[in-house]
């Protein structure tokens, strides 16, 4: 096979004799220093899904350094398309997800409860910003800001189970007959909270829309739909923070590389470092930027910009 069009540095379309096509997906330290927590190894995950009735993209092969899925040829959804669609695939997705028996996935995990999942989250990013923590501190983002997640009680009697983590618009192909599930590099051994707020995030829903949206979740898996809203809220709060973190990271991650598409990097990451800093121009976080962070020696780790895109188009 010979590759034929990338869309990250880690994700490769591929194209063999008679034109069929692949994707391939280069594996990625799981318990390295990233931003959003991933401690089991992608094959796991992909081979318990491949037992399941969730449509997602099979896995082909499994080797050291790779796998190799199906490729899906069709179209992804867009946030502008028919949200009643949208949140009812979410429920048909989540539901799936539920019915999967993931035990095996527990020895991999480094938490025994949501508490612990949200605080092994907490005190991996504080682990990543320790190295530009004077940056940070310059540019009005405090390692305090942290402070409000530790020691959150969540709903621990609610099961953890498979999540995906990353169930946003653009994760779902559809073709003439069936939606399919891709993008699965995050999918983890958690909690439902974290997978919903993150869809929530992720599709940017309109704060009055989240009580409804996690309601109909709640009602589709008989989860506690009070508890539910709760700690997705306390999810949300926790990722506008880590967002503004690691959106810095960003581009302190980009600053020497100066690509051409630099500029591109930091309009897409100033939203997110004003919603938590507001009021703060482009030119003089730059400035400041550039004349105290000399870049993440660990920027292609820590950096969402890096995580892998699994689009198929």
């Amino acid at each position: 096979m010979k590759q034929i069009s990338t869309k990250s540095f880690k994700t490769f379309i591929l194209v063999g004799k008679n034109d069929e096509k692949e994707v391939r997906y280069y594996k990625v330290g799981y318990k390295g220093a990233h931003a959003y927590p991933r401690t089991v190894p992608l094959e796991k995950i992909y081979k318990l899904i491949d037992k399941s009735t969730l449509m997602h993209p099979k896995m082909i092969r499994n080797r050291m350094k790779y796998i190799d899925t199906e490729y899906i040829n069709g179209n992804v959804l867009k946030k502008e398309d028919n949200p009643e669609i949208i949140k009812s695939l979410v429920c048909s997705f989540l539901y799936n997800l539920a019915l999967i028996d993931c035990s095996s996935l527990k020895k991999y995990r480094i938490w025994s409860n949501n508490s612990e999942y949200l605080e092994y989250q907490v005190n991996n990013m504080l682990r990543i910003i320790t190295p530009n923590k004077e940056t940070f501190e310059k540019v009005g983002l405090k390692e305090s800001f942290f402070d409000k997640f530790k020691g959150v009680k969540l709903d621990d009697t609610r099961y953890q189970r498979l999540v995906h983590c990353n169930i946003e618009p653009s994760n779902v192909m559809y073709t003439n007959t069936d939606y399919y599930l891709i993008d699965w590099e995050l999918a983890n051994y958690g909690d439902l909270a974290y997978d919903v707020a993150m869809h929530i995030a992720l599709t940017g829903y309109e704060e009055y829309e989240v009580d409804g949206i996690v309601k109909k979740i709640a009602a589709s898996l008989g989860e506690n739909p009070e508890t539910l809203l709760r700690d997705v809220k306390i999810y949300l709060e926790f990722e506008d923070v880590r967002r503004a973190f690691t959106a810095i990271n960003n581009v302190l991650g980009n600053i020497k590389r100066r690509t051409d598409k630099f500029d591109e990097i930091i309009d897409r990451n100033m939203p997110y470092y004003n919603k938590l800093v507001p009021g703060v121009k482009k030119e003089d976080l730059l400035k400041v930027l550039i004349l105290n962070g000399s870049g993440s020696e660990n920027g292609q780790e820590n950096n969402q910009e890096q995580q892998p895109e699994q689009k198929q188009e």
